[in-house]
């Protein structure tokens, strides 16, 4: 049986959806299951899945409301997933090209739920275990790197670059780590702030600027540690397997933390200590409760 799962979105987005293309694949015998999502997320999809981007040309006949479909130049798949917000016209369109079987499951968690557990329970799936499904076992952690990506998809979700600063220097002073910074597309005015210099100064840091997201999964599989904010490189970093320090600065982590193994995380839901941002005396709080339970290697929330 073909099967599309059609979930365009941002990288949290797309990772998050892995699991259920692990459920799926669980429940329907022979599947061949292939995602349909947004375009630059393709190579990081698990092997055993197909993908497409929703804005090839032969795709497009999916999303455009009222208008005559002509022949198709893409075999339409025996079975639909819609994740969309707004269903109805892939919902619509997929009957009238003869797709019978349709589940269709918003992307909005319910309160009290994470997204994956919604989904799944939406689709009547069972839920998932919280595996780290791009984990390489051969490949996890061969250097003694610490991974810090202070950026994410909005500047409201961003904790202070005096936090990562901190924090990557006592990690240094104590482990001895080597210090990896990722920035996105997205990050570039992270450059302009006055932490930026010293920090990169204090750790001898090396800059990866733009890489490409294989790039990143590739060199993030030898990491010790990963350090971020509520963003898509995070649940990459947890999904590969890195123990991982995540900064909740808006979202709810109980709805959106990377869906890994609870010991392989540390989550801070950062959304109540926020008016002390620009306290030392709060940054010094943060970074040894953090180092104490990171080389304790204790999950927690705080």
């Amino acid at each position: 049986m073909n099967i599309w799962v059609i979930r365009p979105g941002a990288l949290g987005d797309t990772v998050l959806t892995f699991p259920l293309l692990r459920s799926i694949k669980s429940s329907v015998r022979d599947a061949d299951i292939t995602l349909v999502g947004s375009s630059p997320y393709g190579e990081i999809v698990p092997v055993d899945f197909g993908f497409m981007p929703i804005d090839h040309p032969d795709l497009l006949w999916m999303f455009q409301s009222g208008q005559k479909i002509e022949t198709l130049k893409v075999k339409p798949c025996d079975m639909a997933y819609v994740i969309l917000k707004n269903p109805d016209t892939v919902v619509s369109n997929l009957r009238r090209v003869g797709v019978e079987k349709i589940l269709s499951a918003s992307p909005i968690p319910i309160a009290g739920f994470h997204f994956v557990e919604t989904i799944h329970a939406q689709l009547n799936l069972p839920t998932p275990p919280r595996n780290p499904i791009l984990k390489d076992p051969c490949r996890l952690w061969t250097e003694n790197l610490l991974w810090l990506h202070p950026g994410s998809g909005g500047r409201a979700k961003l904790a202070p670059l005096k936090l990562f600063r901190a924090l990557s220097v006592a990690f240094k002073q104590e482990i001895g780590c080597h210090i990896a910074i990722t920035l996105g597309e997205a990050d570039s005015h992270i450059k302009f702030s006055e932490d930026w210099r010293p920090w990169l100064e204090e750790t001898q840091a090396e800059v990866l600027e733009n890489q490409s997201l294989a790039k990143i999964c590739e060199r993030m599989r030898h990491a010790r540690f990963y350090v971020g904010n509520d963003s898509g490189i995070s649940h990459l970093a947890a999904l590969i397997g890195v123990f991982s320090i995540l900064f909740f600065m808006r979202t709810d982590p109980l709805q959106w933390a990377p869906w890994a193994p609870l010991d392989q995380r540390i989550i801070v839901d950062y959304r109540d200590w926020a008016s002390g941002e620009d306290k030392p005396a709060w940054i010094k709080s943060m970074v040894d409760m953090t180092l104490n339970l990171t080389i304790n290697n204790n999950n927690n929330t705080i």
